[in-house]
């Protein structure tokens, strides 16, 4: 009897044991496709046309010194000399 009860609690722990595993959910990524032609990018066409505007505003008020250090300091500048 004690036998058959040891048993069956082997069985039935081992069971419960096999039958916990975790499930593993396979997640796939897509990436969006953007289409840099044809798409319209309205933050950027934004942020264009304040820099725009505030060039237009600069040469107006005859500003050389804002025009200068607004690229000739910058991280991309690239200065060309005779």
């Amino acid at each position: 009897m004690r036998t058959t009860l040891n048993l069956t609690l082997i069985l039935f722990f081992g069971i419960l044991i096999l039958s916990c595993q975790p499930k593993v959910e396979k997640i796939e990524f897509q990436p969006e496709k953007i289409d840099l032609i044809n798409d319209e990018f309205p933050e950027a066409k934004k942020e264009i046309k304040e820099v725009m505007e505030e060039l237009k505003q600069t040469i107006k008020e005859g500003n050389i010194d804002k025009l200068i250090s607004g690229h000739a300091y910058g991280p991309k500048f690239t200065e060309f000399k005779q």
